[in-house]
């Protein structure tokens, strides 16, 4: 019987043609891996283009409704704008720069509730009384030097003795800035809040607020309820604070020289390091403030509420005054 012939070759022949198949193979699926790796970072690119073309076209939409003379568009731009600093961190400060922006425009001192303020530009009256030659205000700061505003108390206008509030929209805006994440804020960028009609404006909703560095120079903030709210550093020189509620407000070093704070509630507030050089206090209530470090050269105090106030000697107090004993040694 014949047996058929096998050429031992094509053994040979079979494993080069399956390592070629397979080296094809992989060539394709390397190629299929970088086509679909381009695919998918042009597809991010396209999306990261869409996503912030979208953030500015919600960006002037919102903007566009802050121009409505409708407060209720009004405030859907306002909160239109805060929803976008949340969903897009790129903007978030320039968000809550442009509500500081819309609150210093719409309420503006001079107008409305404030016609007896000053504009800005304006000579707002003397430093307060004080037997002693005037001392230049503490801690050179980078925002413009102003001068103290009129001596006016809140109960003497209609509009503060009638408990006059700012309106919905700009009550709003107050709101939502100290709401903000303060670690996208600009660098050497603080909120703008300065020359102001902010009387009986609140500063605190459901929990504590933070406008710490902010800006509010010359503001009139008469009868502001600050209580608990956080304004360390923050910048208040001239403002005028009389009969606001400052309870247990944290104002670690802030700028409060020439502030009128006439009868106004700083009970066991923060005041630890803070400038209040030449402030107007009569009659206000520092009960168990906390006063180390602070300095109070020149500053009026008649009347003023001093039980169980912390203070340690490096509080500066005005030439000749003798304040009550401290209640602690700690600061």
């Amino acid at each position: 019987m014949a047996t058929g012939f096998y050429w031992q070759g094509w053994k040979t022949v079979g494993a080069v043609a399956t390592s070629v198949v397979a080296i094809a193979t992989a060539v394709v699926a390397y190629g299929t891996f970088q086509v679909s790796k381009q695919t998918v970072h042009l597809s991010e690119e396209t999306l990261q283009a869409n996503t912030r073309q979208q953030a500015s076209d919600r960006f002037a939409k919102a903007i566009e409704h802050l121009g409505s003379d409708n407060v209720d568009v009004r405030l859907g731009g306002i909160f239109a704008l805060d929803k976008l600093a949340w969903d897009t961190p790129s903007e978030h400060a320039n968000v809550y720069k442009v509500l500081a922006s819309f609150v210093r425009g719409h309420a503006v001192l001079g107008k409305d509730a404030c016609a007896d303020s000053n504009p800005p530009g304006v000579v707002r009256g003397s430093p307060a009384p004080t037997s002693v030659a005037a001392v230049t205000s503490p801690a050179p700061t980078p925002l413009a030097a102003v001068t103290s505003p009129l001596p006016t108390s809140a109960a003497s206008t209609d509009a503060a003795s009638t408990g006059w509030r700012p309106k919905e929209d700009i009550q709003t805006a107050i709101y939502l800035v100290g709401k903000r994440d303060r670690q996208y804020d600009a660098t050497n960028e603080s909120v703008d809040f300065s020359h102001a009609c902010l009387r009986g404006a609140s500063f605190l909703e459901e929990k504590v607020a933070d406008y710490s560095d902010a800006n509010m120079n010359s503001s009139d903030l008469r009868r502001a309820n600050f209580g608990h709210t956080k304004l360390e550093n923050a910048y208040l020189m001239g403002a005028t604070l009389d009969d606001a509620l400052i309870t247990e407000a944290k104002l670690r070093g802030a700028r409060l020289s020439f502030a009128w704070m006439l009868r106004a509630g700083l009970g066991k507030a923060d005041l630890r390091g803070a400038h209040m050089a030449e402030a107007h206090m009569a009659n206000a209530d520092l009960s168990s403030a906390n006063l180390c470090s602070a300095d109070l050269s020149g500053a009026d105090l008649s009347g003023a509420n001093l039980t169980d106030i912390v203070y340690d000697d490096k509080t500066i107090w005005p030439s000749g005054f003798q304040p009550p004993p401290s209640r602690s040694t700690l600061c």
